[in-house]
């Protein structure tokens, strides 16, 4: 199972769609495509309130929990022999900026 977000021409039509739902909602456009790809994957994962950025989901053993967000460019990848992927209810997954001042440090 691949499941690539990125790149097709589906995508495009997704990525105008959402623009103006976003425009009209005034809402950033981003996280409306983020719950509209979510919508779409729901059933495959079994996950409610799923929502899911332009990243790469790999692997045919994925489990994801209630209130997930997989947004940015977030990769994936659970194809190894015995490779499985399970993300808990309400996590949130994406790349952190450099000037992110709310990390930790050690």
């Amino acid at each position: 199972m691949v499941a690539y977000f990125a790149g097709c021409a589906g995508d495009r039509l997704l990525s105008a769609l959402s623009t103006a739902i976003a425009f009209l909602t005034r809402r950033e456009p981003s996280g409306v495509e983020a719950v509209f790809r979510g919508a779409m994957w729901r059933a495959r994962f079994a996950s409610s309130r799923l929502r899911v950025g332009r990243g790469q989901l790999i692997g045919p053993r994925m489990r994801f929990g209630a209130d997930v967000s997989l947004l940015g460019n977030s990769y994936l990848n659970a194809t190894g022999e015995n490779g499985s992927l399970t993300i808990g209810d309400e996590t949130h997954v994406d790349r952190r900026e450099k000037h992110d001042t709310r990390a930790t440090k050690d």
